[in-house]
């Protein structure tokens, strides 16, 4: 057999479980540590936006000028 293929000592047996379990620890650890951080980066996010609201909701396709309302406006004669 390959030396890859055979393991001398079982995987979970003995200290084997006991590393798949701090694996798995550390793994969740990290997971809401970075949750926390995301979290932190919406929220400062949120507030630099706050007061911007009308520049962020403003969408061209609902500015947007027909051929006729433009021809208009640009065509009057006074002001």
């Amino acid at each position: 057999m390959d030396a890859d293929v055979h393991h001398p000592k079982p995987i979970f047996g003995g200290q084997g479980v006991y590393r798949v379990r701090r694996a798995r620890a550390d793994e969740t650890v990290f997971t809401r540590r970075r949750l926390v951080d995301v979290m932190q980066e919406l929220m400062k996010f949120t507030l630099l936006l706050r007061d911007r609201l009308d520049y962020l909701v403003d969408r061209y396709r609902e500015r947007k000028e027909s051929a006729k309302e433009l021809s208009r406006r640009v065509n009057q004669r006074a002001i």
